[in-house]
């Protein structure tokens, strides 16, 4: 199969003001416990589409936390708690909704400030949480009108708690379309996409992280998950699912360059994005 680099995508930062509204619960397209969290205290933790960092304390999962009151998990067996005074989450995509469950063993009274950003850095909007209670949990959420790349929490008493974080993927993100990179990166690859049925997939490479809106074809408004830090984003394709089983399989061979690289593809059948992967 002929894989050809075609045009590249022309990247348009959002320059509008962008806003965050607070929202009650909902269902996300991904809910992060910490049942898994090997314990101790990580400086960062990876999660299923987000790395959450601590500065100064370190992430630790535990079945519960006595300080000046004591706090337990919410649903589960685990609760996630930063005994550092910062919290930052980096998306592997852009998100429009994020949430949560939020508490504090460090006494009541005291406030959460959220901080939400774009992948250009700028402030997307702002929350806040007060803690009235010691030892029990409380949502907070936001939907945003910009896509939002990573966000900060400051809790100026340390000890801040989460459980059941919960976001949602702009429009196409995350949807029925996944990829899936292994072999060898330099050497004879291996890249497996799975969509919809008899689709066409286009394959999008950036040298960073970020939000890059599709400007033009069927898929034109799409929010993408990578960018290209100079020039533009190249894209291979498409690769047509040639016996219509949803399944495509490629083995290119692979410069050196390209294995530091974020992938990502597009349906452009449907316009389903699918996760951010890198070799």
């Amino acid at each position: 199969m002929n894989r050809t680099i075609v045009a590249a995508l022309l990247l348009l930062p959002s320059m509008a003001l962008a806003t965050a509204t607070p929202t009650g619960d909902f269902a996300g397209d991904v809910v992060e416990d910490w049942e898994s969290h090997p314990g101790g205290f990580p400086a960062c933790y990876d999660l299923d589409s987000a790395e959450m960092c601590s500065e100064g304390g370190g992430i630790h999962g535990t079945g519960s936390w006595g300080y000046i009151c004591s706090i337990f998990p919410y649903g589960g067996s685990r609760l996630m708690g930063n005994n550092g005074a910062g919290t930052t989450m980096t998306f592997d995509m852009p998100i429009e909704q994020f949430g949560g469950y939020w508490g504090t063993n460090s006494g009541s009274g005291e406030t959460a400030e959220f901080t939400f950003y774009n992948a250009a850095g700028a402030v997307v909007g702002t929350g806040e949480l007060t803690f009235s209670v010691c030892g029990e949990w409380s949502w907070a959420g936001w939907t945003f009108d910009e896509g939002v790349t990573s966000m900060r929490v400051d809790f100026a008493p340390t000890h801040l708690m989460s459980e059941n974080l919960t976001y949602t993927f702009g429009e196409g993100m995350g949807g029925g379309v996944d990829l899936m990179l292994g072999g060898d990166c330099p050497g004879v690859a291996t890249i497996d996409i799975s969509g919809a049925a008899g689709g066409q997939f286009m394959i999008v490479v950036g040298d960073s992280l970020g939000s890059t809106t599709i400007p033009a074809g069927p898929c034109a408004g799409t929010d993408l998950g990578v960018e290209a830090s100079v020039g533009s984003l190249n894209r291979f394709g498409p690769v047509p699912d040639g016996d219509g089983d949803g399944l495509v399989s490629l083995s290119p061979r692979l410069p050196g360059g390209v294995c530091d690289q974020y992938f990502q593809v597009v349906d452009v059948t449907t316009c389903d994005v699918s996760g951010v992967e890198s070799f």
